[in-house]
């Protein structure tokens, strides 16, 4: 197990090594008075730190789970440590809506690699469908983790957040895609019922 960790690792590190430095060239900028954003190396080599640090950070929480896991506790019990301790830095957004907890969540989350499918408005409550990157497979993999169980931590600790910003929180799993509804008054209008009845 070890060999297969530093493997996912270690590649990305020795492919962004492998890049070199950036030319003086690249980096000297059009020579018209106007600097370019990115050159394509300087591009691509953000974009390989990038994968680097979505694949760190979700093997490191795989790990955090590995270690719960060996001391008794369980996904569940590890979201809600994490979701309590970390909602508190939401504070901003205490008294925010829905939706905009939503696309906060949204921004958080592609962030950390995974592909936000939709975010949404409807009616009052806010809907926010998440699909996680391929790359979890070779992880999960790597650190004999079970899928749902890890996805029992990653995605868990959204309620918990949700519920301490006065939002209630409903998460249905749909083979990959993770669907999230989040509300601040949870009501039912008309003959059928909303996602999040009282």
């Amino acid at each position: 197990m070890p060999g297969r960790r530093a493997a996912v690792y270690n590649g990305e590190a020795g492919a962004v090594e492998g890049a070199g430095a950036l030319r003086g060239e690249e980096l000297a900028g059009t020579g018209a008075g106007v600097e370019p954003l990115a050159t394509e190396a300087q591009a691509d080599r953000l974009a390989r730190q990038l994968l680097m640090a979505r694949t760190n950070l979700r093997g490191y929480l795989m790990l955090m789970l590995r270690y719960a896991k060996a001391r008794g506790e369980s996904a569940a019990d590890l979201a809600r440590f994490l979701g309590e301790q970390a909602a508190p830095t939401w504070g901003r957004l205490r008294n925010c809506t829905a939706i905009d907890f939503a696309r906060a969540l949204a921004q958080l989350v592609e962030a950390g690699g995974d592909e936000v499918v939709a975010v949404r408005d409807e009616g009052g409550i806010a809907r926010l469908e998440l699909r996680p990157p391929s790359s979890d497979d070779q992880l999960l993999a790597a650190f004999g983790i079970e899928r749902d169980e890890w996805h029992a931590l990653y995605y868990g600790q959204f309620e918990r957040i949700a519920t301490w910003l006065g939002l209630r929180c409903l998460h249905e799993r749909e083979g990959d895609l993770h669907r999230f509804y989040f509300a601040r008054i949870a009501r039912i209008t008309g003959p059928h019922r909303r996602p999040l009845p009282v």
